[in-house]
């Protein structure tokens, strides 16, 4: 039987799944994010309201504040914030593969079956703190990117666009009943 009886080896699995579906759960929660806000924004007329002006308040001071970029900018931006990302997960895998490693080599050295904490604390805290470091990293360029690239992007302002006319066509669907 392939299924492990320790809880040591369900940990592993445990968290090995959670680690490969950490990815596609964030891009979905993304996606979903904005339309879970849209739908319970119309719920009332005066929530929808609200959200129709700040859609509104937002779009305006894009339009305000800053130029348009082409399409062709807003795709290469995309593109290097899609590289960006790949190469954030593949500095986190190798990571990983790293640690893990050094753990094993640590292992194979002892004589001894079991490796005491001294022995794993050093691999482990050297996994945490390159973690931490790709997430600081991680998160000062993808702010910038973010920060340049929203406001100006063309197909940003088109949902938004849509977004609003579809919001005000449910509110004079609940003003007319």
């Amino acid at each position: 039987m392939w299924l492990g009886h320790d809880l040591a080896w369900w940990g592993i699995v445990i968290a090995s799944g959670s680690l490969i579906l950490m990815f596609p759960v964030a891009i979905v929660a993304n996606i979903v994010t904005p339309k879970l806000q849209n739908w319970w924004a119309q719920r009332s007329t005066s929530t929808l309201r609200a959200r129709i002006e700040k859609l509104d308040m937002e779009l305006a001071d894009y339009v305000k504040n800053y130029e348009l970029m082409s399409l062709t900018d807003d795709y290469i931006l995309r593109g290097i914030s899609i590289l960006g990302a790949i190469g954030f997960l593949l500095i986190k895998f190798l990571t990983l593969v790293f640690g893990v490693l050094l753990i094993f080599s640590g292992h194979l050295g002892n004589s001894n079956d079991k490796l005491s904490f001294w022995e794993m604390l050093g691999p482990i805290v050297l996994i945490l703190m390159i973690e931490v470091l790709t997430r600081l990293m991680k998160k000062s360029y993808f702010k910038k990117l973010v920060d340049y690239r929203g406001p100006r992007s063309p197909i940003y302002r088109e949902y938004l666009s849509n977004s609003l006319s579809k919001l005000r066509s449910k509110l004079d669907k609940k003003a007319s009943l």
